[in-house]
């Protein structure tokens, strides 16, 4: 896996990480992963989504969100957008970005901004959401796959492969968007990690 390390060149100056399965990779699909006072649990997803999206001949690439919990949520999704909208801008310029198949994947409040973002015009390709609480959304303009828990309570993992859970799917074949929903883990999939990165790269796949 080859890395770089950058800052967006304008407004809030996030920074961020690019990650491709090597340095000559060009004209990939990439997922553009925003992220704002991760804690583990929320992280773990984020980690295995990029090694199966990289192993699957995409590209992964981070960006932080600035703020903190103190901020007011409605300024701080409206400053977020913002942030995502320079991000898709500046990714869709490289040489290792097809401009056409660019998407977002977020969790908790930053999702809430990148939902936001995706009834706009000519920003994403797709989202990739996990909204605790949130009902799918099928009139998306864009291809969306929405990600739930059933709420359960935290639990750390007690073996380095956690056992596959349910997945109840609601589909929107028109728009070719989804929403899954694991059964018996958190909302943040902590337990179910790995699986949902599966889902979610199976899911990719089918839209190109």
């Amino acid at each position: 896996m080859y890395r770089f390390y950058f800052n967006l060149p304008k407004n809030d100056q996030n920074a961020g990480t690019v990650f491709l399965p090597t340095k000559k990779h060009t004209m990939l699909p990439i997922v553009i992963s925003c992220y704002a006072c991760v804690a583990h649990w929320a992280k773990r997803l984020d980690e295995d989504l990029r090694d199966a999206v990289i192993k699957n001949n995409m590209g992964y690439v981070t960006m932080e969100l600035p703020g903190d919990k103190t901020d007011p949520r409605e300024t701080t999704c409206i400053r977020w957008e913002n942030n995502l909208y320079d991000m898709l801008e500046w990714v869709k310029i490289k040489k290792f970005a097809h401009p056409n198949k660019i998407g977002l994947f977020a969790q908790g409040l930053p999702a809430v901004a990148a939902d936001n973002l995706k009834h706009k015009i000519d920003t994403a390709a797709f989202s990739i959401l996990n909204i605790p609480g949130h009902t799918a959304d099928f009139t998306a303009s864009i291809p969306t796959l929405y990600l739930q828990g059933t709420g359960e309570k935290i639990e750390l993992l007690t073996t380095k492969k956690a056992p596959l859970v349910e997945v109840t799917r609601r589909e929107n074949p028109e728009n070719k968007s989804a929403e899954l929903t694991f059964q018996t883990v958190d909302d943040y999939l902590y337990k179910a990690s790995a699986q949902a990165a599966a889902e979610i790269v199976a899911w990719l796949n089918k839209l190109w």
